[in-house]
């Protein structure tokens, strides 16, 4: 009984090896990529990453080493916060000062203008 399941590993691990698919595990690897691109919160050059990596497949030296790129990534990074931040100030202080209102059904207090109609 052994003898048989030593046997069939190695022939389960060939079956497994004809079953993968490069083209497959190649495009997997691309959402897996595009995932943590996604994750960073910034709007990213598809085509300019694509040739990032055909250039790095080729021997041809990256733009800007890996710290640099690091940096600049964190500076977009706080870059977009601050820019949200001013746009959520914005629009509370449009909200409280009663330019808008705040359609939102689960908050527990009415409307400003549902004063007026008491």
């Amino acid at each position: 009984m052994l003898k048989a399941l030593f046997i069939s590993i190695p022939l389960l691990l060939g079956a497994a090896e004809d079953e993968l698919d490069v083209a497959k595990i190649s495009e997997a690897i691309g959402h897996m990529i595009g995932k943590n691109l996604e994750d960073l919160g910034l709007d990213f050059d598809l085509d300019a990453i694509v040739k990032g990596l055909r250039e790095e497949a080729e021997g041809i030296h990256s733009p800007m080493n890996e710290d640099e790129c690091v940096q600049a990534i964190a500076v977009l990074q706080e870059e977009k916060m601050e820019t949200q931040a001013e746009q959520d100030l914005e629009k509370a202080d449009a909200i409280s000062n009663g330019d808008i209102i705040q359609d939102n059904e689960d908050h527990p207090f009415p409307a400003a203008d549902s004063a007026k109609h008491r």
